[in-house]
């Protein structure tokens, strides 16, 4: 089965992802609790990962919106959060 999937250029491997750029913004998992929210906090802290905002509460998602952000080496914006 072909997946049509590509093999990067070189002439990307230096390319930092821009969320602002057309295309993806960032990606969003799902935890089973606020506090797995902040276990991967504190992971992400202690291993010198860069943060974007720690975890809190954001109303304006929904009343129950709980998430961290954080980047990844390419610069890409991931989240994790817990709902409910």
């Amino acid at each position: 089965i072909s997946l049509g999937l590509r093999v990067a250029r070189p002439e990307y491997a230096n390319h930092v992802h821009h969320r602002y750029a057309p295309g993806l913004h960032h990606l969003a998992w799902r935890a089973v609790s606020r506090d797995a929210v902040d276990a991967l906090h504190h992971l992400l802290v202690e291993s010198g990962i860069p943060v974007l905002d720690a975890p809190a509460h954001y109303p304006e998602y929904s009343t129950t919106y709980y998430a961290v952000f954080f980047e990844d080496p390419d610069g890409m914006k991931l989240e994790v959060l817990h709902e409910g």
